[in-house]
């Protein structure tokens, strides 16, 4: 397996990409082409004029892809681009699954797309994008769920800058701003390593949702949803809401892992709005990232990567974030380039889990590596002598990225401040 990046500037220089050497040389030995498109435009035309110049040069390819809110080529973030992944595999066949749907219909949907997913044999993993803004896809992910699947499921929910527009996911010829996208990778050959983390930490203290309606809170300790933001955070409810509270999630214990939820906007009633699941009767915190605790976790999973000595990495990050890392956003996604080829988008919801559970996630970060064949020790070595070179080079400068340090010192005297509060009370 082989996999490089472009970052497409026009359809001249893409062409040129496509007719290079290297491309060419590749494509014709190839059992399987993955195409992939993380694309900062939402303009149909746009994404149509693409997939039709690489169709043309590529015509056995399989080409996917999704709106962004924030592009990752090389492992560095990109914004207002639009990112070209290209896989060859050797031996691994690829099957594109592509479904229309409509809000109320995505538990057949998900039912639907299990059905023909398990129609495959030798089921590698399962890349997914949907439109999580247009429907629920964790009631796709519950239509889904089947006993004794145990292959990796991983991707993300389309994207967009502007959230007066809606994220499209797109397949060949097929663009849906409601639906639901798979791509199964099918073979012994293939392996996929897949994880994710978190990094979020509470700070309010422990509250209970007494009225909610799918992915609508509408009270909080019978009181209004908006309040508890409000209150706690002299968050206004203005065209603002979203952008100020992206980094203030829910943080919900479920099933013994703490999963993230993200408000979206709020409603006429004050209730709030997110963009996957909550139920009454769940208790939760208001929580803020730690960028320190992301690094410090981005690093355990880093080795980890490294060991595995992918051909490629594949990161499904979610704006959440890019919104609180900053500048910094790259301290947790560039050392991969120093492993394997990475790229990925920034989303609005990640996608993990296995056959028998899939989750729809806020907040965290998804990260895949892949590669065909067995491990070789020489280029195991040579990745950890690279990584470890580039976590000292990183480590050099005493001041840089100090406000990580900050921002978990402040967290860790809310923490103990907020605990001191509750057994006072």
């Amino acid at each position: 397996m082989k996999n490089y990046c472009h970052v497409i500037s026009d359809i001249s220089t893409l062409k040129l990409f496509l007719e290079s050497s290297e491309i060419r040389e590749n494509a014709v030995g190839a059992k399987s082409i993955l195409i992939q498109i993380f694309s900062s435009q939402n303009n149909q035309k746009y994404i149509a004029s693409i997939t039709e110049a690489i169709a043309d040069q590529l015509p056995t390819a399989i080409i996917v892809g999704s709106t962004t809110i924030g592009e990752i080529a090389e492992g560095s973030l990109l914004t207002g681009t639009t990112v070209l992944s290209v896989s060859f595999f050797d031996t691994t066949t690829i099957y594109p699954l592509a479904l229309s749907c409509s809000p109320g219909d995505e538990f057949n949907t998900g039912h639907s797309l299990i059905q023909a997913i398990n129609d495959t044999e030798d089921i590698a993993g399962v890349l997914i994008f949907a439109t999580t803004q247009s429907i629920d896809v964790s009631i796709v992910f519950k239509g889904m769920i089947q006993k004794g699947t145990d292959f990796p499921v991983f991707g993300g929910g389309a994207g967009v800058y502007d959230r007066a527009e809606t994220g499209l996911i797109f397949c060949g010829e097929k663009c849906f701003n409601q639906g639901v996208i798979a791509i199964v990778f099918s073979g012994s050959d293939l392996h996929i390593f897949a994880r994710t983390y978190l990094g979020w930490q509470p700070l309010s203290k422990e509250m209970t949702i007494t009225d909610a309606d799918g992915m609508l809170v509408k009270t909080v300790d019978d009181v209004c949803a908006f309040d508890i933001y409000h209150r706690y955070l002299d968050i206004q409810d203005d065209q603002n809401f979203f952008m100020n509270v992206l980094e203030f999630p829910f943080l919900v214990e479920r099933d013994g892992e703490t999963l993230a939820r993200v408000p979206s906007f709020v409603d006429e009633h004050n209730g709030i709005q997110f963009v996957s699941d909550l139920h009454v009767g769940e208790k939760f915190r208001i929580g803020y990232g730690d960028p320190e605790t992301m690094v410090q976790n981005s690093k355990a999973v880093k080795k980890e990567m490294a060991e595995f000595e992918p051909n490629a990495i594949f990161l499904y990050s979610c704006i959440c974030r890019r919104s609180l890392m900053q500048n910094g956003v790259n301290l947790e996604t560039e050392p991969y380039e120093a492993i394997a080829p990475t790229v990925g988008f920034y989303t609005y919801g990640e996608f993990y889990g296995h056959g028998d559970k899939i989750q729809f996630l806020n907040s965290t970060i998804i990260i895949v590596g892949m590669r065909e064949g067995d491990k070789g020790q020489e280029a195991g070595k040579r990745n950890n002598a690279i990584f470890d070179d580039h976590l000292k080079s990183n480590n050099r400068d005493p001041f840089a990225n100090k406000h990580t340090r900050i921002v978990s010192q402040l967290l860790h005297f809310i923490r103990v401040v907020s605990s001191e509060l509750e057994q006072a009370n």
